[in-house]
């Protein structure tokens, strides 16, 4: 048996976050998760204007393995983070209502929490498949951070387990929170007003890690 590397638990801010029960080396895997609530994008989505975690909120309404999977993570939407949402996005929620017969405002609440939570990760940069499990839901953003998300791209049949791998991208301490980059890999070169400008717009917070603040 593995020995667990890290805990989830409330930092100072009373937010949740990941920490290390152990020194880590910078390549080492933290841990290996299966996710249960995922949605792989298909083509007929990519065309469809609304944004990715629609597809998601589809799948967690639509399936109910899904969504009572998706309910044992007790994630509570952040009304003091919300995140604006779209005309098309909106529009699509809409749609996922009548569709099930599902009140709005409940639709409205867990893309909220999608939105706030999901994942992306790629086969050989197709194949994107949105997903949430228990400890990655949990790793929190920074614009230096010291984690990193990654698929099992060694083979298909190996991607399609659903599972994500966080890999350290530097040496971690014991009891520092893991933390990892939220935005696309083209937000790293814009300066800090529009990469904080970036988080408020994608994810309703303002970034204070120390590469923000100290700018």
């Amino acid at each position: 048996m593995k020995a667990i590397k890290v805990e989830i638990r409330k930092n100072e801010k009373l937010n949740f976050g990941l920490y290390a029960l152990t020194d880590i080396a910078e390549g080492e895997v933290i841990f290996v998760e299966q996710s249960k609530v995922f949605h792989k994008l298909t083509v007929q989505d990519m065309f469809k204007p609304a944004g990715d975690a629609c597809f998601l909120v589809e799948k967690i309404i639509r399936s109910p393995k899904t969504g009572k999977e998706f309910n044992l993570f007790n994630l509570k939407r952040n009304r003091a983070s919300d995140i604006k949402i779209g005309t098309d996005d909106k529009s699509y929620l809409m749609c996922i209502s009548n569709k099930y017969n599902v009140d709005y405002l409940e639709v409205y609440e867990i893309w909220q929490i999608v939105i706030s939570y999901y994942i992306t990760l790629f086969y050989d940069t197709s194949d994107p498949r949105l997903q949430m499990s228990p400890l990655c839901n949990r790793l929190n953003h920074s614009c230096d951070p010291n984690a990193s998300i990654v698929a099992n791209t060694t083979s298909f049949k190996k991607f399609n387990k659903n599972e994500a791998i966080c890999v350290a991208l530097k040496s971690i301490k014991k009891a520092e929170e893991l933390t990892i980059w939220y935005l696309s890999k083209s937000h790293a070169f814009l300066d800090t007003e529009k990469r904080r400008s970036a988080l408020l717009s994608c994810y309703g917070f303002l970034c204070l890690c120390k590469n923000c603040t100290a700018e």
